[in-house]
């Protein structure tokens, strides 16, 4: 090979493997980076929203179908067939959320007493505690997402009274503001026995 070729070859085998060079490292993955926690930092949990109520709500109900069929059994509705009449709802798609709920304690499968071999679902007493909740949703919506004069669904009680708007207070019963309210981590009290002594809490049914 004459000497001037030679010379291309090797320049363009130095330049092939420079640009090989370049190119592994830009593909290579960049080393992990191992950090320790800082002093007084809140622990992988807390920030993942393992210790928040809202997030662990939000995992059982927070699915936009998941509301709605929350909402049609507060409105009475049972069956298989008058959930997915109501939400126009896939089967399959009707079905996971029912299995969802159920898995969840919110909602519970029965036999329907009227027709053989059908079921039929009901809200659980712990998702019956999810009307407050349905309703400050539905005041937010009233008071944001409706104009003055607009058509719209109205909740009220058995003898047409409107229902007052929803209200933070705390313990003392002083009306509490935005900025008013902190969250700090601490550990569940006994929540649900103080909710069952207040007049909001629900009554337990007397067989007739």
């Amino acid at each position: 090979m004459p000497s001037h070729a030679l010379a291309l070859a090797e320049q363009t085998a130095d330049r092939a493997a420079r640009d090989g060079m370049v190119i592994a490292s830009i593909a290579a993955p960049p080393a992990e980076r191992v950090t320790r926690p800082e002093a007084g930092a809140r622990p992988p949990e807390a920030q993942s929203g393992a210790f928040c109520p809202a997030a662990r709500a939000l995992e059982s109900v927070g699915d936009w179908w998941s509301i709605l069929i929350l909402r049609d059994a507060f409105q009475g509705k049972r069956r298989f067939s008058e959930f997915q009449k109501s939400l126009g709802l896939a089967k399959n798609i009707l079905s996971a959320r029912l299995r969802h709920l159920t898995a969840k304690g919110i909602m519970e499968k029965r036999p329907s007493i009227n027709r053989l071999g059908h079921y039929e679902y009901h809200l659980t007493e712990k998702g019956r505690r999810l009307r407050l909740v349905l309703i400050a949703l539905r005041q937010w919506g009233e008071d944001n997402l409706f104009i003055e004069g607009e058509p719209m669904l109205i909740a009220h009680d058995r003898k047409n009274t409107p229902i007052a708007r929803l209200q933070l207070i705390n313990q003392d019963g002083r009306p509490l503001e935005f900025e008013d309210i902190v969250v700090t981590l601490g550990r569940k009290t006994a929540t649900s026995a103080a909710y069952a002594g207040t007049k909001h809490a629900r009554r337990p049914r007397r067989d007739r």
